[in-house]
């Protein structure tokens, strides 16, 4: 993504996921705050869980987002089946989503110098 100078002060931009994005902007929970989000995709957390990274800031000085936030707990539910009154279930596949249970962890992101 490229930055006009005119907002960046002349610095060059640094490309940043969207999910980096949101695990920042959570970022100002409370340490030891929760976050519940029910979703319909069992893998939406899976950069809080299967990274190698053990450090807490990755490229271009951007915290990454398991330094902030614990998974705690993933429950499937059985989400509704669209079926009407009366019309048999059968043959209709059984959708469920996911409910996470995240915890702020004690990290806190130390503020860049300009």
């Amino acid at each position: 993504m490229d930055i006009p100078e005119s907002v960046n002060n002349g610095r060059q931009g640094v490309d940043i996921s969207y999910i980096v994005t949101i695990g920042r902007h959570t970022s100002l929970v409370r340490p030891g705050g929760v976050w519940i989000v029910l979703t319909y995709n069992q893998s939406r957390f899976d950069f809080l869980t299967e990274t190698d990274e053990d450090e807490e800031v990755g490229e271009g000085g951007i915290v990454i987002p398991k330094a902030y936030w614990n998974v705690e707990e993933v429950k499937a539910v059985d989400a509704p089946s669209g079926a009407k009154n009366g019309v048999s279930n059968v043959g209709v596949p059984v959708v469920q989503h996911y409910v996470f249970v995240l915890r702020r962890t004690e990290f806190v992101a130390e503020a860049r110098p300009e």
